[in-house]
């Protein structure tokens, strides 16, 4: 089954929702978003956003998520393309969708339509080596800043060794996502499997 993470930004904290293929909804065959819950199946607190502003769904075809404007008055961004009424966008990993004043990020949890294996969303208990306590994004939490490649405002998307022996120091074995082609810096194991983790901001 195909799915993906929406994040976004709302009076200061992190939410979440996940779209799978297929799911029920509103609308059969896709997921609506916008301000109306009686017509939409994802609704934001944004006046700017419009009460049914916009629908995601699964395009077999390219094996991609697509967004879906359905608003004439209000178009809306994908990444630096603007997209008007019936329009349609595919979303890549890290594709943000503009609606209004809020930024909605796309995070793939499969691997069909990213280089690496399904995204782990760690639990709000897990701690890295440091000390520093990992949140999950469906923990209300405020979102950081505009970061390179592999990280976004959100969050930053690791890889996960596959070596268990892995001489890695970090006791969850995290990999910078730039290194897939290379190989572990560690243990020089192929990053090929790895699977990902995605671990939101804390600030």
């Amino acid at each position: 089954m195909h799915e993906i993470i929406i994040l976004w930004e709302e009076k200061g904290v992190t939410k979440a929702e996940t779209i799978k293929e297929g799911q029920p909804s509103k609308n059969p065959g896709t997921v609506r978003l916008g301000r109306e819950p009686n017509h939409c199946d994802i609704t934001f607190d944004d006046p700017r956003i419009s009460r049914l502003h916009a629908e995601i769904f699964y395009n077999n075809q390219h094996s991609k998520f697509y967004v879906r404007n359905l608003k004439a008055s209000n178009p809306l961004m994908v990444d630096d393309q603007l997209v008007v009424k019936d329009g349609e966008v595919a979303l890549n990993q890290d594709s943000v969708i503009y609606f209004g004043q809020t930024e909605v990020k796309i995070i793939y949890t499969n691997s069909t339509n990213m280089l690496t294996a399904p995204t782990i969303l760690l639990p709000p208990t897990a701690s890295n080596n440091n000390g520093t306590v990992l949140h999950s994004p469906h923990i209300s939490q405020p979102i950081g800043g505009v970061v390179p490649a592999g990280i976004s405002r959100f969050g930053t998307t690791h890889l996960v060794c596959p070596n268990l022996n892995c001489s890695n120091p970090d006791p969850q074995r995290l990999i910078p996502l730039e290194r897939l082609n290379v190989g572990c810096s560690w243990c020089g194991t192929s990053l090929a499997d790895a699977g990902s983790v995605f671990l939101p901001n804390n600030n």
